[in-house]
Protein backbone atom coordinates (compact mmCIF):
# COMPACT_ATOMS: atom_id res chain seq x y z
CA UNK A 1 0.00 0.00 0.00
CA UNK A 2 2.94 2.37 0.55
CA UNK A 3 4.49 1.56 -2.20
CA UNK A 4 1.27 1.90 -4.29
CA UNK A 5 0.88 5.75 -2.21
CA UNK A 6 4.24 6.80 -3.15
CA UNK A 7 3.42 6.25 -7.14
CA UNK A 8 0.83 7.44 -7.71
CA UNK A 9 1.96 10.76 -5.20
CA UNK A 10 5.00 10.53 -7.76
CA UNK A 11 2.39 10.72 -10.51
CA UNK A 12 0.60 13.51 -9.49
CA UNK A 13 3.30 15.28 -9.22
CA UNK A 14 4.51 14.52 -12.66
CA UNK A 15 1.22 15.67 -14.14
CA UNK A 16 1.68 18.87 -12.51
CA UNK A 17 5.06 19.38 -13.56
CA UNK A 18 3.17 18.34 -17.48
CA UNK A 19 1.61 21.99 -16.81
CA UNK A 20 4.31 23.67 -17.88
CA UNK A 21 4.44 22.60 -21.32
CA UNK A 22 1.16 23.47 -21.15
CA UNK A 23 1.39 27.13 -19.91
CA UNK A 24 4.85 27.66 -22.59
CA UNK A 25 2.75 26.08 -25.79
CA UNK A 26 -0.40 28.41 -25.15
CA UNK A 27 1.97 31.38 -25.62
CA UNK A 28 2.53 30.56 -29.04
CA UNK A 29 0.11 33.12 -30.64
CA UNK A 30 1.86 35.95 -29.09
CA UNK A 31 5.07 35.37 -31.07
CA UNK A 32 2.56 33.87 -34.65
CA UNK A 33 1.50 37.33 -35.37
CA UNK A 34 2.92 39.31 -38.43
CA UNK A 35 6.10 41.90 -37.56
CA UNK A 36 7.32 43.10 -40.74
CA UNK A 37 10.44 41.94 -40.72
CA UNK A 38 9.71 38.36 -41.81
CA UNK A 39 12.67 36.87 -44.41
CA UNK A 40 11.60 33.69 -46.19
CA UNK A 41 13.90 31.05 -46.38
CA UNK A 42 12.24 28.90 -49.40
CA UNK A 43 14.76 26.90 -51.38
CA UNK A 44 15.20 24.91 -54.49
CA UNK A 45 14.58 21.66 -52.69
CA UNK A 46 10.98 23.07 -51.10
CA UNK A 47 10.09 23.91 -54.62
CA UNK A 48 11.01 20.29 -55.88
CA UNK A 49 8.22 18.83 -52.94
CA UNK A 50 4.97 19.00 -54.87
CA UNK A 51 2.04 20.03 -52.75
CA UNK A 52 -0.42 17.02 -51.44
CA UNK A 53 -3.33 18.19 -49.19
CA UNK A 54 -3.62 14.42 -48.29
CA UNK A 55 -0.39 15.15 -45.70
CA UNK A 56 -2.48 17.09 -43.92
CA UNK A 57 -3.14 13.27 -42.24
CA UNK A 58 0.29 12.93 -40.79
CA UNK A 59 0.70 16.54 -40.04
CA UNK A 60 -2.24 16.41 -37.44
CA UNK A 61 -1.21 12.86 -36.23
CA UNK A 62 1.59 14.89 -34.76
CA UNK A 63 -0.78 15.31 -31.88
CA UNK A 64 -1.09 11.82 -31.12
CA UNK A 65 2.05 11.14 -31.94
CA UNK A 66 3.65 13.49 -29.27
CA UNK A 67 0.24 12.77 -26.67
CA UNK A 68 0.56 9.30 -26.44
CA UNK A 69 4.42 8.72 -25.80
CA UNK A 70 4.04 11.70 -23.64
CA UNK A 71 1.84 9.61 -21.91
CA UNK A 72 4.13 6.36 -21.43
CA UNK A 73 6.56 8.41 -20.17
CA UNK A 74 4.79 9.80 -18.21
CA UNK A 75 3.36 6.46 -16.59
CA UNK A 76 6.16 4.81 -16.90
CA UNK A 77 9.42 6.02 -17.14
CA UNK A 78 9.90 9.08 -14.95
CA UNK A 79 13.69 9.35 -15.37
CA UNK A 80 13.35 10.08 -19.21
CA UNK A 81 9.77 11.82 -18.62
CA UNK A 82 11.37 14.81 -16.62
CA UNK A 83 14.47 14.87 -19.08
CA UNK A 84 12.19 14.67 -22.13
CA UNK A 85 9.73 17.54 -20.49
CA UNK A 86 12.91 19.80 -19.64
CA UNK A 87 13.66 19.35 -23.47
CA UNK A 88 10.29 19.82 -24.81
CA UNK A 89 10.16 23.20 -22.60
CA UNK A 90 13.56 24.64 -23.28
CA UNK A 91 13.27 23.64 -26.97
CA UNK A 92 9.89 25.86 -27.10
CA UNK A 93 11.48 28.75 -25.16
CA UNK A 94 14.26 28.51 -27.53
CA UNK A 95 11.97 28.49 -30.55
CA UNK A 96 9.87 31.89 -29.27
CA UNK A 97 13.64 33.45 -28.87
CA UNK A 98 14.30 33.06 -32.41
CA UNK A 99 11.45 34.22 -33.75
CA UNK A 100 11.44 37.29 -32.06
CA UNK A 101 14.60 37.86 -33.12
CA UNK A 102 14.62 35.88 -36.63
CA UNK A 103 11.08 35.91 -37.51
CA UNK A 104 10.01 34.33 -40.76
CA UNK A 105 7.52 32.99 -42.81
CA UNK A 106 6.36 30.43 -45.67
CA UNK A 107 4.25 31.23 -48.68
CA UNK A 108 1.31 29.40 -48.58
CA UNK A 109 -0.84 27.76 -51.72
CA UNK A 110 -3.95 29.52 -52.93
CA UNK A 111 -6.12 26.71 -53.14
CA UNK A 112 -9.73 25.48 -52.10
CA UNK A 113 -9.17 22.93 -49.95
CA UNK A 114 -12.94 21.63 -50.56
CA UNK A 115 -15.35 20.03 -47.98
CA UNK A 116 -14.81 16.98 -46.13
CA UNK A 117 -12.34 15.98 -43.69
CA UNK A 118 -9.42 17.28 -45.26
CA UNK A 119 -11.13 20.63 -46.08
CA UNK A 120 -11.64 20.53 -42.31
CA UNK A 121 -8.23 19.99 -41.23
CA UNK A 122 -6.28 22.27 -43.69
CA UNK A 123 -9.32 24.93 -42.05
CA UNK A 124 -8.33 24.43 -38.80
CA UNK A 125 -4.59 24.29 -39.34
CA UNK A 126 -4.46 27.31 -41.24
CA UNK A 127 -6.58 29.24 -39.62
CA UNK A 128 -5.23 28.15 -35.70
CA UNK A 129 -1.55 28.60 -37.51
CA UNK A 130 -0.53 31.96 -39.11
CA UNK A 131 2.41 30.82 -41.59
CA UNK A 132 5.05 33.62 -39.55
CA UNK A 133 7.82 32.71 -37.15
CA UNK A 134 8.55 29.13 -38.34
CA UNK A 135 12.23 28.59 -37.71
CA UNK A 136 12.70 26.05 -36.22
CA UNK A 137 9.88 24.35 -36.94
CA UNK A 138 8.25 23.38 -33.12
CA UNK A 139 6.33 20.28 -35.12
CA UNK A 140 9.49 19.05 -36.18
CA UNK A 141 11.40 19.89 -32.93
CA UNK A 142 8.98 18.03 -30.62
CA UNK A 143 8.22 15.17 -33.48
CA UNK A 144 12.70 14.95 -33.37
CA UNK A 145 12.40 15.35 -29.08
CA UNK A 146 9.56 11.96 -28.61
CA UNK A 147 11.59 9.93 -31.19
CA UNK A 148 15.16 10.16 -29.34
CA UNK A 149 13.51 9.02 -26.32
CA UNK A 150 11.72 6.09 -28.18
CA UNK A 151 14.65 4.93 -29.48
CA UNK A 152 16.69 5.33 -26.01
CA UNK A 153 13.92 3.37 -24.24
CA UNK A 154 14.68 0.36 -22.71
CA UNK A 155 12.05 -0.69 -20.45
CA UNK A 156 8.86 -1.71 -22.38
CA UNK A 157 9.22 -0.68 -26.19
CA UNK A 158 9.78 -3.26 -28.41
CA UNK A 159 11.49 -3.32 -31.78
CA UNK A 160 8.16 -2.87 -33.90
CA UNK A 161 7.14 0.32 -31.71
CA UNK A 162 10.38 1.73 -32.23
CA UNK A 163 10.16 1.35 -36.14
CA UNK A 164 6.94 2.61 -35.91
CA UNK A 165 7.52 5.62 -34.08
CA UNK A 166 10.57 6.57 -36.92
CA UNK A 167 8.14 6.03 -40.09
CA UNK A 168 5.81 8.46 -38.20
CA UNK A 169 8.37 10.83 -36.98
CA UNK A 170 9.13 11.04 -41.02
CA UNK A 171 5.85 11.26 -42.35
CA UNK A 172 4.85 14.24 -39.83
CA UNK A 173 8.53 16.22 -41.15
CA UNK A 174 7.26 15.47 -44.76
CA UNK A 175 4.14 16.37 -44.12
CA UNK A 176 5.38 19.57 -43.08
CA UNK A 177 6.79 20.40 -46.40
CA UNK A 178 4.01 18.50 -48.17
CA UNK A 179 1.50 21.43 -47.30
CA UNK A 180 3.81 24.04 -47.32
CA UNK A 181 3.72 24.84 -43.55
CA UNK A 182 6.99 25.29 -43.08
CA UNK A 183 10.52 24.71 -45.40
CA UNK A 184 13.65 22.60 -45.25
CA UNK A 185 15.71 25.01 -43.14
CA UNK A 186 12.87 24.80 -40.53
CA UNK A 187 13.40 21.36 -40.14
CA UNK A 188 16.87 21.55 -39.96
CA UNK A 189 16.77 23.99 -37.19
CA UNK A 190 14.48 21.89 -35.51
CA UNK A 191 15.82 18.81 -35.67
CA UNK A 192 19.60 20.34 -34.80
CA UNK A 193 17.74 22.08 -31.62
CA UNK A 194 16.26 18.50 -30.38
CA UNK A 195 19.44 16.52 -30.81
CA UNK A 196 21.29 19.59 -29.36
CA UNK A 197 19.02 19.61 -26.09
CA UNK A 198 19.35 15.81 -25.50
CA UNK A 199 22.80 15.97 -25.90
CA UNK A 200 23.22 18.93 -23.66
CA UNK A 201 20.83 16.96 -20.49
CA UNK A 202 23.43 13.59 -21.51
CA UNK A 203 26.46 14.91 -21.76
CA UNK A 204 27.41 15.36 -17.84
CA UNK A 205 26.18 11.12 -17.19
CA UNK A 206 28.03 10.53 -20.19
CA UNK A 207 31.63 11.79 -19.44
CA UNK A 208 31.35 10.37 -15.68
CA UNK A 209 30.15 6.74 -17.05
CA UNK A 210 33.40 7.47 -19.45
CA UNK A 211 35.58 8.62 -16.38
CA UNK A 212 34.46 5.42 -14.67
CA UNK A 213 35.22 3.07 -17.13
CA UNK A 214 38.58 4.94 -17.58
CA UNK A 215 39.35 4.39 -13.55
CA UNK A 216 38.43 0.58 -13.77
CA UNK A 217 40.31 0.10 -16.60
CA UNK A 218 43.52 1.92 -14.94
CA UNK A 219 42.85 -0.15 -12.00
CA UNK A 220 42.88 -3.89 -14.16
Amino acid sequence: MARDREYYNSLIKRGLYSLTYIVLSSLYPLTNKLTGRERELTTALDNMIPFNKYFIYPYVYWYLYVAAFFIYFLLCDEENYYKMLISLNVGVVISYMIYIIFPTTVPRPNFDPGGGLVGFLFKFVYSNDNPYNCLPSIHVLNTMTIAIYVQKDKLHLNKTIKILSIISAILIIYSTFAIKQHVVLDAIAGTALSFGIYGALHLKPYLAKKKSMQEVSNVQ
